[in-house]
């Protein structure tokens, strides 16, 4: 009898909290290379760009602009492709970004795809938009 009312006072003293789950910050995927001054940063691509955003590329802290930009960022905006990215940097100010794409199809084959952009400061003066390649392209180093 005693130990019945004893738990009887205990369970009366209990207290539960309850905390709601957080969802995590997403992770995104980013390449960067500093060129003298100019730090380029290539963010948000392929599988770990999050659903809520769009890839970007930045110089020097600022979105880069151009007339192929919103081709560019189409290109690295397959959710289904590994990319595997290069930045050289120029004699000048230019800065080279080559692309390197795998991205697996409904069929389940790998479509191998590359690309190249230059850009001068925060402006993209060129880009080839994503070509076909092949394994070798994609895994060379």
């Amino acid at each position: 009898m005693i130990s019945m009312t004893l738990f009887a006072v205990m369970a009366s003293q209990a207290s539960v909290t309850v905390h709601e789950p957080r969802s995590a910050n997403p992770w995104v995927q980013s390449t960067r290379a500093s060129c003298g001054s100019a730090n380029i940063v290539v963010s948000g691509y392929g599988a770990a760009n999050p659903l809520d955003q769009r890839p970007s590329v930045t110089v020097g802290g600022h979105p880069a602009r151009g007339p192929a930009m919103t081709r560019l960022l189409a290109d690295l905006a397959h959710r289904r492709a590994a990319y595997r990215l290069t930045i050289s940097c120029g004699r000048s100010s230019e800065v080279a970004l080559r692309i390197y794409q795998g991205e697996k199809l409904e069929d389940g084959s790998i479509r191998y795809g590359s690309a190249s952009a230059s850009f001068v400061g925060e402006r993209l003066i060129s880009y080839t938009g994503l070509q076909a390649a092949n394994a070798e392209t994609f895994w060379y180093r």
